[in-house]
């Protein structure tokens, strides 16, 4: 692994920093010249380690980079970092938790590689501090984690940075699948709370081998959706890529692509939603042949620039969501820079499943997003911008 600096990154503490400490003693901190190795005693105990960081981190203008490899995460019960303005103040701080799904393949982090983690202050849970405070300075950045017992688990670091950020945020909301009632429903919804300053569109997330299926939209409805309603249209599939052989696989985003091509869905670059969010290297790199970015169901909201366009995390929209939980989740994302991509499934009066959502719940968000003035941003104005822009 070698971490690659760009122009607008600012290494905060090398790899290999001697400067860590140990501050938990269950567990060992082991420093090579590109990389910090933290390993827990694989007893159920909590390893806790930090080091300072120079330059400080200003998360009102930048977000945290974070060079990182776990080696078990079927075994890792819980990984945190924390921001201090200055080290040892363990009453003052923001969190910053890494959550984990059990299905480990819809997780940003996959098991024994590396990946560029990027946080930003919409991640972050203030203890006690108001946001205000947490834009100050931070000198000092701590990382835990613990095991399940059973098996000890190792945390690998390169190179911690900085990256900057811009001063808004912004809001997607996209549907997967494409049912029947997005075409029927949504639109109008939508445009009911949608204002010439901050209209209101949505991705739809179409699978090619459903339409003109039962339940499902119609090649006709797909162009309306598009054409008249000013909706971006993304590429999706009913099974998940990393159950399929490779020549399968190959086969499928194929015909997807070409789908789309021959619709004039593909005038610009085509995005793709990973199904049930599960993804592995070998499919990661099959997607970059065929589609510009791929999307998780997990981990948000996502970071501006994001991390890894073929790893957009988003923001899984279930019952257990509120209307006020959704227009929380958005202001600090706006507020922080950051970018809040809503996944939806089903629209019900009454939901009684995990992939449905209620309509007066979806209604009551919108309005908030209309009052607030927020709009919404397609995937393809995000990829196509200056500031995030993927490097070649």
């Amino acid at each position: 692994m070698t971490f690659k600096p760009a122009t607008d990154l600012t290494i905060l503490a090398p790899a290999g920093s001697g400067d860590w400490h140990q501050e938990w003693a269950e567990g060992e901190v082991i420093r090579q010249p590109d990389r910090v190795i933290l390993r827990t005693n694989g007893q159920g105990q909590a390893l806790r380690a930090g080091v300072e960081l120079r330059p400080a981190l200003h998360l009102g203008q930048q977000n945290l980079v974070i060079q990182l490899r776990v080696d078990s995460l079927a075994d890792l019960q819980r990984l945190e970092l924390r921001l201090a303005a200055q080290a040892g103040d363990r009453h003052h701080y923001v969190s910053l938790p890494i959550s984990f799904l059990g299905d480990l393949e819809a997780n940003f982090l996959q098991p024994g590689e590396w990946s560029s983690l990027h946080l930003s202050l919409a991640h972050g849970q203030c203890y006690p501090l108001s946001e205000f405070e947490a834009e100050a300075p931070m000198t000092y950045l701590q990382v835990m984690f613990e095991d399940r017992g059973g098996q000890p688990v190792e945390v690998q670091l390169g190179a911690i940075a900085a990256k900057p950020r811009p001063q808004r945020g912004c809001i997607s909301l996209h549907f997967d699948d494409g049912y029947w009632h997005h075409g029927q429903q949504l639109p109008q919804l939508l445009q009911a709370h949608s204002t010439p300053q901050a209209p209101l569109k949505a991705t739809a997330f179409l699978m090619p081998r459903h339409l003109n299926q039962p339940g499902h939209l119609s090649l006709a409805d797909s162009q309306r959706l598009a054409q008249d309603h000013g909706w971006e249209l993304g590429a999706h599939h009913s099974q998940p890529l990393t159950t399929m052989a490779p020549a399968d696989l190959a086969g499928e985003l194929g015909y997807t692509l070409e789908v789309f091509q021959t619709q004039g869905w593909a005038q610009g670059p085509v995005h793709f939603a990973y199904p049930l969010g599960k993804m592995n290297r070998p499919c990661r790199r099959a997607l970059t042949a065929y589609f510009a970015s791929g999307r998780l169901i997990s981990g948000g909201p996502e970071t501006l620039p994001p991390a890894d366009w073929y790893r957009l995390r988003a923001i899984n929209v279930t019952p257990l969501l509120s209307a006020q939980d959704l227009a929380d989740l958005a202001q600090r994302a706006v507020h922080h820079g950051a970018w809040a991509i809503y996944m939806f499934h089903h629209i019900v009066d009454q939901p009684r499943l995990l992939t449905e959502y209620a309509r007066s719940e979806l209604e009551s968000f919108l309005a908030f997003l209309r009052d607030q003035g927020y709009g919404t941003t397609a995937i393809a104005d995000l990829y196509g911008s200056r500031l995030t822009r993927p490097d070649p």
